[in-house]
């Protein structure tokens, strides 16, 4: 039990070096593992906690790097750890460390069991995919990472809102329209579809009495994606399916 102890933490110390290079925040739980070591917290530009995070779960050992070919390592979750990751509501970074070749390889385990990449519950992580290698961006590219600026003022939120619109007359809508008509179950959720876009554009011209329909173009798909990335950036949103 101590050697397996000892094995397992210079795993976490491994992760904690990584992410302290990268000044992000590592939350170790303290409840035993049951699928989850800790969680990392991004941090915005002026190196404060913004909420954003990503679970982890370490495994470190020889025993974990048996069936390693020279391109890849995998590994095979259990039934109760596959159904856990997999409904986990933000990713799950599957970290193999092995402690004598001091060597990490990651995934997003959810990722993989979500689109059906780990058939019989067989995650394989190409050593491509090195830990201490990885970028603050890889490490949150399936949590809605973006790089728009994180705006803590919430007029200044609105105003963005109100001033982001499509400059479209067959496709009036605007940030705030989407956000505000998209709200459901007592404004406890937001709903998004081009079924919500469509229908506003549609009652804007109704309403003023157009003799045009609706008309979009590439310019405001591009709208309408900028939008979803708006709300990723402001933590607007928690979970997008």
């Amino acid at each position: 039990m101590p050697g397996n102890y000892a094995t397992e933490r210079k795993g976490i110390a491994a992760v904690q070096a990584k992410l302290a290079d990268l000044e992000l925040i590592w939350r170790e739980t303290s409840t035993g593992d049951f699928g989850i070591d800790g969680h990392i917290e991004f941090l915005d530009e002026n190196s404060e906690p913004t909420g954003m995070m990503v679970g982890v779960q370490v495994k470190s050992g020889q025993s974990y790097f048996i069936s390693e070919t020279d391109y890849s390592v995998s590994y095979t979750a259990n039934k109760k750890h596959q159904k856990y990751w997999e409904h986990y509501p933000v990713p799950v970074l599957l970290i193999l460390h092995h402690p004598d070749r001091k060597e990490t390889f990651w995934v997003d385990a959810r990722q993989e069991f979500r689109t059906g990449k780990a058939p019989g519950n067989k995650i394989v992580i190409p050593k491509s995919n090195n830990f201490m290698a990885a970028t603050v961006q890889d490490l949150f590219m399936n949590a809605g990472f973006t790089q728009a600026e994180y705006v803590r003022d919430i007029s200044a939120v609105l105003e963005c809102m109100l001033t982001r619109t499509t400059e479209n007359a067959a496709f009036d809508i605007s940030f705030f329209d989407l956000f505000c008509l998209g709200m459901t179950n007592i404004c406890r959720s937001l709903y998004f579809g081009m079924d919500l876009a469509l229908k506003i554009a549609e009652n804007k011209l109704v309403s003023a009495k157009s003799e045009f329909g609706v008309g979009l173009g590439h310019s405001d798909h591009d709208f309408l994606e900028s939008y979803i990335r708006f709300l990723v950036s402001q933590n607007l949103r928690r979970v997008v399916s």
